[in-house]
């Protein structure tokens, strides 16, 4: 999905203003994630609101981790982003181990179905070439 989203791109953000500069975090939150957890009907207990930030991904993926799977401790401390926290951490080497963090992602999933409809989002190759050529 995102080699198709990228399309021949081999540099720069994935996702970016028509200018090439990195999308806003609180314009991604207003435009697409809000309205998301809206029209899906999410409420925040705590706040009364659909309202969340870019950690409710994080939180999702660590309790799908955690509960749902049999995912290694390693491997989701790797993906969390706490790996080599303890000398255990720097033991196990998940880092070099590209096989098995790709088997254990097949094993693991996502916890939710990826949509076929992507994104509209700009496409905007022809302006990178362009700016290339200047």
């Amino acid at each position: 999905m995102f080699k198709k989203f990228a399309g021949k791109r081999k540099t720069g953000f994935l996702l970016r203003t028509q200018n090439g500069r990195p999308l806003g975090s609180s314009r991604i939150l207003r435009r697409h994630l809000h309205p998301a957890l809206k029209q899906l009907g999410f409420i925040n207990p705590f706040t009364l609101s659909h309202k969340a930030g870019h950690c409710v991904f994080r939180h999702f993926r660590n309790a799908h981790l955690r509960n749902r799977t049999q995912c290694p401790k390693g491997i989701r401390k790797y993906w969390m982003g706490h790996a080599g926290e303890n000398m255990s951490g720097l033991y196990d080497k998940i880092k070099e181990d590209v096989e098995f963090r790709r088997f254990s992602a097949e094993r693991c999933g996502f916890g939710f179905q990826l949509s076929s409809v992507v994104p509209n989002v700009p496409i905007i190759e022809e302006k990178d070439e362009a700016r290339k050529a200047a």
